[in-house]
């Protein structure tokens, strides 16, 4: 199991899209990446993923990756819906049998990370609601103006 402390450094990893190719980590290097861990059941999970289409947009891919690691993908029609239902401009990340999402050691749903351009853990939040995401926005920010100096 891993740490995913503020600060602890994130394992190398890939996982399959739903795209069918893979999302690897060590390929993400120089970028603020932000891994939104949800499930298809969570009405949560599905309204924190709507609200990073606009962060996504605002950033573009060159300085930042937003990635939703799905960890009930085995209804794949499902999890197609969600991708196209709410037009998600981000990745698709399919954690079969939750293993990552265990192995990461996390317990609540959704539960978002904000990994720093080293590939530190910068953030770790449980949970959804607007100040929540203003916290993770506001943190993502200053990572990204951070990393221009």
């Amino acid at each position: 199991q891993y740490s995913l402390d503020v600060g602890s450094h994130i394992p190398d990893f890939r996982l399959e899209t739903l795209a069918g190719s893979r999302f690897y980590m060590n390929q993400q290097q120089d970028k603020v990446v932000v891994l939104i861990f949800w499930a298809t059941y969570c009405v949560h999970c599905k309204h924190q993923l709507n609200a990073f289409k606009a962060v996504a947009d605002q950033y573009g891919s060159n300085r930042l990756k937003v990635a939703a690691v799905c960890i009930d993908p085995e209804n794949s029609d499902l999890v197609r819906q969600v991708k196209q239902g709410f037009h998600l401009p981000f990745p698709i990340l399919l954690d079969h049998q939750a293993k990552f999402f265990n192995k990461m050691g996390i317990r609540a749903l959704p539960t978002t990370v904000v990994i720093d351009p080293v590939g530190k853990t910068a953030m770790r939040v449980k949970g959804f609601n607007p100040l929540i995401q203003q916290r993770l926005t506001d943190q993502i920010e200053f990572l990204l103006d951070k990393s221009r100096i």
